[in-house]
């Protein structure tokens, strides 16, 4: 299931241990870039051309664990919905019945907003 809990409910600020590991080992990286970049002497061109390249590879990885952390919920939904209906056979009673599950735990989720 979900090993990698929210943090934050704002879904402009996304924050899972996942994403919290990844900017901190991020800080580490510029902090190690810094000192490397004093003890060399490197140009401010190299040294924003290697800035440029971590903060790509960072940016490509977070997106993947955003894409991961969001997909996680429609793909586990969409198991189950698929295991559910290869085993069960429904008669009309429990077609409604499930229908009104499904309903009125998707508008508690939308009213908690918790997808977010």
């Amino acid at each position: 299931m979900k090993n990698n809990l929210m943090t934050s409910k704002n879904p402009i600020h996304f924050s899972t241990k996942k994403a919290e590991a990844l900017e901190e080992a991020y800080k580490l990286i510029i902090e190690v870039l810094n000192e490397y970049a004093d003890s060399k002497n490197l140009s401010e061109n190299e040294i924003n051309y290697i800035r440029e390249q971590i903060l790509s590879a960072f940016l490509e990885r977070k997106a993947h664990h955003f894409l991961e952390y969001k997909l996680e919920n429609l793909s586990e939904n969409f198991k189950k919905a698929l295991s559910f209906a290869l085993t069960k056979s429904l008669q009309d009673d429990d077609k409604d019945n499930f229908t009104k599950l499904f309903y009125y735990r998707n508008k508690h989720r939308l009213v908690k907003n918790e997808q977010y």
